[in-house]
């Protein structure tokens, strides 16, 4: 296995000392509603302009606020002692630990075991920039623990096995998982996901008969403490995708998801795929995201155009839709009269939402002759093919879903006949006052999200969480981008405008899933009404539905459809 090591504290700010407070300054974006035209425009197979994306710098110089608003803030940091970079619009920042107690006035202390400086206290800025300075990221996020989500709890009833990468490939029709055409898939991992193992991941190839030839590319700092979520992500890709010549990310993001956004988009060399298995409720981001006189609204806003100034560069975003159900982590206990809440980043609608699904009719091992690879021989792995959304009753965890409720999760165009489908397609579903149906549905797609083999401390243990999912479905991404880029086609990038066409026009490119729910929780299951459905959440009925998209992929038929169409 080769190595290559990427160690980033402050992204782009090559003068930032390892004992220094960096931070991330967001100012006010210019020209987004063009660059949302035309970000659609180019992830349109469609149009003449497919595939054409733009560099960094082209980016930053179209978004940059004018120099009225950049300049009083640089002044004001660099006249107290802060080392900045502007990028369009957004500032990097590095200093002293006294210096930037100052500038904000603020108490900082460092965390050893995270290894992040920060603060508890509300920072401050001078009135005169108020209008200038949306948030500052990077200095008083609470550290909250337990922001992952998935679950590694046990299954529950009937026969488990493990999805092992010999029943990928057969559930999604994978003939040929080989990237060979200098494609790349990672995982970004917050807050307190410390580290993974290399060695974990060589076995996990090993044992899957992969060729270990791979680049293991670090960003941020990997402590090597097993954190079961890192591990989790990368090896999900690890025994999905053979690597001639590809690459694996671990992309360590100290804070929340601006500053995460932010570094990716400055960042020149970044995986063409990246995946996220973290989330929070939308309209509670200010409990682990630094709000002073904004709220969740403003930081999620803020957030999506760094995720849209991504997907202008040609990148592919994916995250987890969730594990509590469409209730959500901060209201597991199913709480009456409660708006369903979505999940970000999951809900944004510049990324490829993915939910999670089990394998519902698996029947008992099969002789060890059967299987090929030396982990299903070993350890025995799923005989089903019949996929279902997670449920509370069946896996103690439920696929997250829903509709976003901010304006920058309005309802887009490559979407909207499905989601129009589905609101009038007669399933039980919550009242309309408790969900915003003009608001991007999400997830998009489904993997399964069920018994994954993960190695750690105590050895194999079976995961599951749509934080499996989502990197599953990444490596199928970056498997699609190999195959385009080998017939001289652009990589996907911004996936899902292509990705509803597709399916719009070839229905068999996705399993549909017609049953089941997403109103439970991790903790129990919400009550239902005498119509079948539920006020906490959905039911999967024929087409898109917000429990399982538009169901999960059939690669073989995927490659075929794009043949033939781009």
């Amino acid at each position: 296995m080769k190595l290559k090591y990427i160690l980033i504290f402050c992204l782009l700010s090559t003068f930032a000392q390892a004992d220094n407070v960096n931070f991330w300054v967001a100012l006010p974006s210019a020209n987004t509603l063009i660059m949302e035209r035309w970000a659609r425009e180019i992830a349109d197979p469609t149009s003449f302009y497919y595939g054409q994306y733009m560099t960094v710098e082209e980016i930053n110089d179209v978004t940059k606020p004018p120099r009225s608003v950049s300049e009083p803030v640089l002044e004001w940091l660099r006249d107290s002692g802060i080392d900045t970079v502007l990028h369009g619009d957004s500032i990097s920042c590095s200093g002293t630990v006294e210096d930037v107690e100052a500038l904000l006035s603020v108490d900082i202390y460092y965390h050893h075991e995270r290894k992040h400086f920060h603060s508890h206290d509300r920072y401050n800025v001078p009135d005169h920039l108020n209008d200038k300075i949306l948030f500052i990221d990077g200095i008083s996020n609470p550290l909250l623990p337990g922001l992952k989500v998935h679950k590694t709890r046990q299954p529950g009833g009937g026969y488990q096995f493990y999805v092992a990468r010999e029943v990928v490939n057969r559930l999604y029709n994978l003939n040929d998982p080989t990237l060979r055409h200098n494609s790349s898939a990672g995982a970004a991992e917050f807050k307190d996901a410390n580290g993974f193992s290399y060695s974990a991941i060589r076995t996990v190839q090993q044992v899957n008969d992969i060729i270990v030839d791979s680049d293991i590319v670090v960003v941020g700092e990997n402590t090597f403490n097993l954190s079961t979520e890192t591990n989790l992500d990368l090896q999900m890709l690890a025994q999905t995708l053979q690597l001639e010549d590809g690459e694996i990310w671990y992309w360590g993001a100290a804070s929340w998801m601006y500053s995460f956004a932010a570094s990716f988009m400055q960042t020149a060399d970044v995986p063409q795929v990246i995946s996220m298995s973290w989330g929070w409720a939308e309209d509670e981001q200010c409990t682990i995201a630094p709000c002073n006189d904004e709220d969740a609204q403003q930081y999620i806003d803020r957030t999506n155009v760094e995720f849209m100034k991504i997907a202008l560069r040609g990148i592919t975003l994916l995250a987890a839709s969730g594990d509590a159900g469409a209730p959500g982590r901060t209201a597991e206990s199913c709480i009456p009269d409660r708006p369903i809440n979505p999940v970000f980043p999951g809900s944004s609608p510049w990324l490829t939402s993915v939910g999670g699904t089990y394998i519902s009719d698996n029947i008992v091992p099969l002789n060890n002759s059967f299987w090929k690879t030396p982990f299903c021989r070993e350890y025995g792995c799923a005989t089903g093919n019949t996929q279902r959304p997670c449920t509370y009753e069946a896996t103690q965890w439920t696929t997250g879903g829903g509709f976003g409720i901010y304006p920058s999760e309005e309802l887009p165009p490559w979407q909207q006949e499905a989601v129009a489908t589905y609101l009038v397609s007669g399933v039980p579903m919550p009242p309309m006052n408790n969900f915003n149906f003009a608001g991007r549905g999400y997830p998009d797609v489904a993997m399964n999200g069920n018994y994954c083999p993960t190695w750690l401390i105590e050895g194999l243990i079976p995961v599951g969480g749509t934080s499996c999912a989502a990197p599953l479905f990444g490596a199928m991404v970056a498997l699609i981008n190999d195959h385009q880029v080998a017939r001289g086609r652009p990589r996907v990038g911004y996936f899902n405008p292509l990705l509803y066409l597709m399916w719009g026009q070839e229905p068999g490119t996705f399993h549909d899933i017609t049953e089941g729910n997403n109103w439970c929780t991790e903790m129990e299951c919400c009550p239902t009404n005498p119509t079948g459905g539920s006020n906490y959440g959905f039911q999967a009925t024929k087409g898109w539905d917000p429990v399982s998209g538009v169901g999960y992929p059939n690669m073989g038929q995927i490659f075929r459809w794009l043949d033939a169409n781009t």
